[in-house]
Parts: C-alpha cells; structure tokens; sequence
C-alpha cells in the first residue's frame, strides 16, 4: 500500500461518522419551524438557479 493511503481511508472515516454525529445533534434545530421554512426555501430556489 502507498504511503498515506491508510491515513487518507481512516480520515476519511472519520469525517463520515463526524457528519452523522452533527446531523444527528441539528435534528431538532432543523425541525423548528423557522428553520425548516428557510431550507425549504433555499433549496427551492438553489433548483431554479440550477
């Protein structure tokens, strides 16, 4: 194996299970009502821009 490819793979499987973490944590922040209202709205203007 090249050097620096076991270190690439096992940060990279961090930065996986680190995102799942954080989107786990935000769950609630994205259901608030404010929250979801301006998602909804950025994504639906970021598919007319695309």
């Amino acid at each position: 194996m090249p050097p620096g490819v076991f270190t690439r793979s096992v940060g990279m499987r961090l930065a996986i299970v680190g995102t799942a973490h954080l989107h786990t944590a935000l769950a609630p922040w994205r259901r608030e009502p404010r929250v979801a209202e301006f998602l909804h709205r950025t994504r639906k203007e970021l598919a007319v821009a695309a």
